[in-house]
């Protein structure tokens, strides 16, 4: 990849993660919205903490969308999102229940978009930002320092084996999930790559080809199932003087009687044939022809042809001097005899 397409690569995954995570955003409300509706008489605090988070996520990313216009380096931008992202993952999970919370799995999430944004680097980085959050978290709540009022739910009294023993379960998945999604991702990049690098080559193979097609001095066009004029190089148009928008999708018989209905069907592969034709302004071409089958559809038959005129007449001229000249030497041995008779 070029830098140019490695930045446009870049900036697709950026603004893919920006719309992911508004859909994420969206989704929570979706469900504190429905948990406020099946205990209407209910108050909780966490509840608002997840509409404040879901309205600063939104503000964040309109921030986001803005300065992806305008900056050049978005490895750095895409660093400065995964750490606003956990700080603000780790704002929301302190405020509904620390260790209670359910919204710690939003750690995992961030770890999964930040592999999948800049590959394993991403997602190390953003497990390393988790896992240092998630044990500030845990202090604070073994401190019991951790504002009880926004608990989702209410919390037991943690003992330091619990609390060692969560926090290592956490981590490792944390590390886990960031060498795992690292791994794919980076799988995906190299296919990706290699994909576009066979793109480009297929690309230029076929620009090569019609470079080629259209600069040859033989003439070439396709045929059709129906043997229907399908394609008509510059080569034909200069030999025929028809130009390709004048024959398109014309039969090929109407040009040249060897390709008539009934004989298209029944020309061999590597067929050779001659043709005498009258081209568009009324003068006899003596063409040659070879026919190759193609691979069906528009390209049913593949026709080259080039203009004998001069070599047949060449040809003629040769023969006409062979005559000539063995004319001459008869007529040189007759004068001799008329000369000489009794030799």
């Amino acid at each position: 990849m070029t830098q140019v397409s490695i930045q446009r690569f870049l900036k697709g995954k950026l603004q893919t993660m920006m719309v992911l995570r508004v859909v994420l955003v969206l989704l929570f409300l979706l469900v504190t919205v429905w948990l406020q509706l099946r205990r209407p008489y209910e108050t909780y605090t966490s509840f608002y903490s997840i509409y404040v988070f879901a309205f600063t996520i939104g503000v964040v990313t309109i921030v986001y969308a803005a300065l992806l216009r305008h900056l050049t380096n978005l490895v750095r931008f895409a660093y400065a999102q995964i750490a606003i992202d956990i700080v603000l993952i780790s704002t929301v999970v302190y405020m509904s229940g620390g260790i209670a919370s359910y919204l710690y799995i939003l750690y995992y999430i961030s770890v999964i978009g930040s592999g999948i944004i800049i590959g394993r680097r991403g997602a190390l980085f953003a497990a390393t930002l988790s896992s240092i959050a998630y044990v500030l978290i845990l202090y604070t709540d073994f401190l019991g320092i951790l504002p009880i009022s926004f608990r989702f739910l209410v919390s037991t009294k943690i003992i330091w084996v619990d609390l060692v023993s969560t926090l290592a379960t956490n981590v490792l998945a944390l590390y886990s999930v960031a060498f795992l999604i690292g791994h794919l991702a980076e799988k995906t990049v190299r296919v990706e790559r290699e994909l576009e690098e066979k793109a480009i080559d297929l690309e230029n193979l076929e620009s090569l080809n019609r470079e080629l097609v259209e600069n040859i001095n033989s003439g070439i066009m396709t045929l059709d199932q129906d043997g229907r004029i399908t394609s008509f190089n510059k080569g034909a148009e200069e030999i025929t003087g028809y130009k390709l928008k004048e024959v398109y999708r014309l039969k090929g018989s109407e040009l040249f009687d060897i390709f008539s209905e009934e004989s298209l069907d029944a020309i061999p592969q590597g067929f050779r044939g001659e043709e005498e034709v009258e081209v568009r302004d009324g003068t006899l071409k003596y063409l040659g022809f070879t026919v190759s089958q193609g691979k069906g559809g528009d390209m049913s038959k593949i026709v080259i042809f080039q203009n004998l005129t001069e070599l047949k007449s060449l040809e003629k001229q040769l023969m006409r001097d062979e005559k000539l000249k063995a004319l001459g030497e008869l007529s040189a041995g007759l004068a001799h005899e008329i000369r000489n008779p009794l030799a």
